[in-house]
């Protein structure tokens, strides 16, 4: 199940959730009902406190998870870290 995270985007983040969905929706080859988006509150800044905002794809699933993150990031021009899980254990 990929989880995509949405860090230091502030009142934005909401707006760049719709449009990461909206990007699945027409590029992927995920099933999109196994995908999950979570809104970080947070600032992210680098050293010269210019906000860096980010996306990052987490997910077991090394082939599509890499292609979901090099979408997301050719589709809205945002930085995308992508965090290959070892394993994730699904609740039943």
């Amino acid at each position: 199940m990929p989880n995509i995270e949405i860090y230091g985007f502030g009142v934005t983040a909401g707006a760049v959730e719709v449009c990461v969905w909206d990007v699945l929706k027409k590029h992927s080859r995920v099933n999109i009902e196994d995908v999950v988006v979570t809104i970080i509150s947070s600032t992210v800044h680098n050293h010269n406190m210019r906000s860096k905002p980010f996306i990052r794809v987490v997910s077991n699933e090394v082939k599509d998870e890499s292609r979901v993150a090099l979408t997301i990031n050719r589709e809205l021009n945002y930085d995308v870290e992508w965090l290959c899980l070892n394993n994730f254990f699904e609740a039943k």
